[in-house]
């Protein structure tokens, strides 16, 4: 098995630092601009949108006239990055959210060395930000297609910095390692978001009138071969089922001896007992004191103790004011909500983190039949912070849904659980 400290050592010619410095800069416009979101999918509206585009380095594809903020595929990254390293919140004003940053993380950022800036993105890309969200809910469809010509390109030990074409009359042409690639189709923007970190370069026609960008040509840069072990020691595909084909493609791309050497590697965890963390395991390819530190998590602040102020809205006539200690559990709050809106606890409920109702990012009644649970979730497990909201959804047939907006957090002496302010009367809950 080829040995990571054996690998040539990345300098800091070989990684694409506008990444970090686009990144900046759209942190920047955050931090200067009263940045509103939209309502119904809570992105960068069109005006924000374009004033961004135009501030960062040159890159591909061009923005779209009436493009959404999907339609941008390297604000989307920046915007789902920073978002999942705290760096941004989204903030409820009234009947308008608004993006906040975090003067302290963001702070921290900036005084990171630019190979640490990188590692830091290229960490959130690979092991935090949720995939199906940045392919715009399609990851199934577009997993499906992956795994498949990548297996032909790498068992013709396709090299790298060449570029692979799939016009028939060129000497390196794609079209003889598969008659797969045409399914790259649904590769997506996907595409786009590899090149943004340095780990490949493609050539893509987009068809007129549509959101299908055709690759025509691609080509592996020397990047992705030293950083193939550490991406492939540290992928995890989580429980998705969609996501999780994407790791023996991966597998297939970043190291082609896999099938050996995925073998020594499930022996090596079970003697480990872990996966190293990204961090470890691309530390070894950096000159020495070039990776030294890197953004301090956000959990570090979990398990605070104090009250929490939650608003809990049926709707505008109907809502009320409660304050619970941060030590209690979302079945806590789940069970005071029941109270203060008089319902019979009689039904499974979730409550959406993300406020879209359905999605991943739920935890559950402990009579559900997966987790994560609400009983064993406490507040102050949760990084809440004022102005947000979620969704707490009741009975899956009535489908009773709540919005709740936290108002305030409190730290210090935790108080009893209270009901604070209400307006209006409850609901009949079997009408």
């Amino acid at each position: 098995m080829e040995s990571i400290k054996n690998q040539t050592m990345i300098t800091t010619a070989d990684y694409p630092i506008k990444l970090s410095k686009d990144f900046i800069t759209f942190l920047n416009y955050i931090a200067s601009k009263d940045v509103k979101l939209t309502k119904t999918r809570g992105y960068i509206t069109r005006k924000d949108l374009q004033a961004i585009y135009v501030q960062l380095s040159p890159h591909k594809p061009a923005i779209l006239e009436k493009a959404n903020q999907d339609d941008v595929p390297y604000v989307h990254l920046l915007y789902y990055i920073a978002m999942e390293l705290r760096l941004i919140r989204k903030v409820a004003s009234k009947s308008i959210s608004r993006l906040m940053i975090d003067e302290e993380r963001v702070t921290a950022f900036k005084e990171l060395k630019e190979a640490e800036k990188y590692v830091t993105l290229l960490e959130a890309f690979w092991t935090k930000v949720d995939w199906n969200e940045l392919t715009k809910g399609y990851s199934r469809r577009y997993v499906s297609m992956v795994d498949f010509w990548l297996e032909e390109l790498i068992e013709k030990d396709i090299p790298y910095g060449t570029w692979l074409y799939t016009g028939e009359n060129h000497s390196c042409s794609l079209i003889t390692y598969g008659e797969t690639f045409e399914q790259l189709l649904d590769y997506g923007y996907f595409l786009y978001y590899f090149e943004y970190f340095g780990l490949w370069e493609v050539k893509v026609t987009v068809q007129e009138s549509t959101t299908i960008h055709e690759l025509q040509r691609v080509k592996f840069n020397p990047l992705l071969k030293k950083l193939r072990l550490p991406l492939l020691y540290t992928w995890c595909p989580g429980e998705d089922e969609g996501l999780t084909r994407l790791d023996s493609f991966f597998m297939e791309m970043l190291n082609p001896e896999y099938h050996n050497e995925i073998n020594v590697k499930k022996e090596a965890i079970e003697q480990e007992e872990r996966t190293p963390s990204f961090i470890e395991a691309v530390k070894p390819l950096f000159p020495k004191d070039e990776l030294e530190n890197t953004l301090p998590s956000y959990e570090d602040k979990l398990g605070i103790t104090g009250n929490c102020i939650f608003k809990v809205m049926l709707h505008n006539n109907c809502w009320r004011k409660l304050c619970l200690p941060l030590s209690a559990s979302l079945e806590n709050l789940h069970d005071f909500i029941q109270y203060a809106f008089d319902f019979d606890d009689d039904h499974l409920y979730s409550f959406f983190m993300d406020g879209k109702k359905f999605s991943k990012h739920a935890y559950n009644s402990r009579m559900d039949f997966t987790g994560p649970y609400a009983h064993q979730t406490s507040l102050n497990q949760l990084d809440l912070f004022e102005g947000q909201k979620f969704l707490y959804l009741f009975d899956f047939g009535e489908e009773w849904e709540f919005y709740i907006t936290v108002e305030a957090i409190q730290e210090g002496n935790e108080e009893k659980e209270s009901i604070i302010e209400m307006k209006g009367e409850s609901p009949d809950q079997y009408d």
